[in-house]
């Protein structure tokens, strides 16, 4: 029964504020999640951890790329390692 009632007080809030009944539903959830009243949707902190774990694996996930790449260059014999070039260039002088 509570349910209807709060659909009028939202819409009246929202038109209040500017801005979308349902823009206005998404901060209350959000809000309720935050303060541990919901476990159906991540809190702020857990978004902000979720969103920094993946760019850390895209990070991770490029560098892995890159040194595969390498390695497989290196394997074929087309490129040296920078130590390898160092030392080669200090035997010559």
């Amino acid at each position: 029964m509570a349910a209807p009632r709060k659909k009028p007080q939202i819409k009246r809030l929202a038109g209040e504020l500017g801005v979308h009944p349902e823009t206005l539903c998404g901060w209350i959830w959000q809000a309720e999640a935050d303060a541990g009243e919901r476990d159906d949707r991540l809190t702020t902190d857990e978004r902000a951890e979720l969103t920094a774990l993946r760019k850390e694996n895209a990070q991770l996930k490029r560098a892995n790329k890159t040194r595969t790449t390498l390695d497989a260059r290196r394997l074929r014999g087309g490129i040296t390692h920078r130590s390898e070039n160092v030392s080669v260039q200090a035997t010559r002088r």
